[in-house]
């Protein structure tokens, strides 16, 4: 089959591990046709935003993908959330493909592939919705006027012709209802997944990579990352881990220390030698430091890379937002302030026979949920 992704309402950043990166990935190994066409939106070598140039060229992995620019006049700041490109239709027209995967449902662009599917009423649509009330629509003007006036017109115009609007999390399920008002019988709960590695090959990389920074086997070794500003709860974290003085214990921050927290965290880093600050780290790279990785710790803002750090078999330390509840088997604690990350380190350092077992549990709930091999696969089908 031919399958087109739409990253226009997202990042694509190539080299990286996000959900737009992977399903094409696996789409194309599995010998399907692929065709990526995303915004100029990319990431420097530091993790800042950054526009490249309109541009064609071959992914790594052996699909087309095509870098549109903004239609003019929604290219310059404020008015680019409009999400207006150039040449998409034209770009439809001549890729053909039997199945379209929108990846963010709020962007103008979705009316050009709804003028597309109303003359090829064969093709397949699937939408996608990463917003929720945590990430999204947190002010008025956002609300109203941004998704309820504007992008929420969009999505009903497509809905007619939309299989399933995908949902990684129950927020975001919610979000679609409430902001959107999209039907129950159109969405579906579709997690953000990983790939999942193997215990023996978790074990190679973790272990190799232990070695090289001179970390021995029995050190418990925990790991934050992310873009870190004041709601990832970084300085928290540190806080909660240096009150627990395990010297068996480790931990890695990985990620880019926004400017609202950065001397703090330096400071409290530097007064705590269990504790190191590794920078910002590409896919690859990352995926090595989650293997060698005990206990995975995101108490505050999402991040997509809980879902990586349960397929490489880590156990988890997590806010108990409704969207971990499904990821939460036994593999980890949920906390919610800092008393219960103390609580929890604590823990680990009276019974560190813990982490073994729950990073078994880990395992089980990635092969029964976030397993993308099985994610592609479902939205590979044919119309009715």
């Amino acid at each position: 089959m031919k399958i087109v992704h739409f990253a226009l309402s997202c990042f694509y950043i190539e080299g990286y591990k996000y959900q737009e990166n992977i399903l094409p990935t696996i789409h194309a190994q599995s010998g399907h046709e692929v065709l990526v066409v995303a915004s100029c939106v990319s990431f420097d070598e530091k993790g800042n935003n950054s526009l490249i140039k309109p541009t064609k060229y071959v992914s790594k992995d052996g699909f087309n993908v095509i870098r549109v620019p903004y239609r003019p006049p929604f290219n310059k700041g404020a008015l680019c959330r409009v999400r207006s490109y150039v040449g998409v239709y034209d770009i439809l027209d001549s890729f053909a493909p039997d199945i379209i995967y929108f990846h963010g449902c709020s962007a103008w662009e979705l009316n050009t592939v709804v003028r597309y599917i109303k003359r090829h009423r064969e093709v397949v649509l699937f939408l996608d919705n990463h917003g929720d009330k945590y990430n999204s629509a947190t002010t008025w003007f956002s609300r109203v006027i941004q998704h309820k006036m504007f992008y929420r017109p969009v999505l009903r115009r497509a809905l007619p012709y939309t299989e399933k609007v995908l949902c990684p999390s129950i927020e975001c399920m919610d979000f679609c209802r409430e902001i959107y008002g999209v039907p129950e019988d159109k969405l579906e709960f579709y997690p953000l997944g990983g790939m999942v590695i193997d215990q023996e090959e978790r074990d190679a990389i973790g272990g190799k990579l232990r070695e090289e920074e001179k970390i021995d086997s029995d050190t418990v070794i925990f790991t934050h990352t992310g873009r870190m500003c004041s709601e990832k709860r970084t300085l928290e974290i540190i806080d909660a881990f240096s009150a627990t003085t395990d010297p068996r214990f480790h931990l890695w921050i990985i990620g880019v220390l926004m400017d609202d927290l950065k001397e703090a965290a330096l400071e409290k880093i530097k007064k705590d030698e269990r504790i190191t600050y590794l920078g910002w780290k590409k896919g690859e790279e990352l995926y090595k430091y989650l293997c060698a990785t005990d206990c995975y710790v995101q108490p505050g803002g999402q991040s997509a890379t809980m879902q990586n750090a349960i397929c490489c078999g880590c156990a988890v330390m997590l806010f108990p937002f409704k969207s971990h509840q499904p990821f939460l088997k036994g593999n980890g604690y949920f906390v919610s302030t800092e008393q219960d990350m103390v609580n929890a380190f604590e823990d680990i350092s009276a019974h560190p026979e813990k982490i073994a077992e729950m990073r078994k549990k880990s395992y089980v709930v990635a092969h029964e949920l976030l397993d993308y091999k099985k994610l592609a696969a479902r939205v590979c089908i044919t119309r009715k």
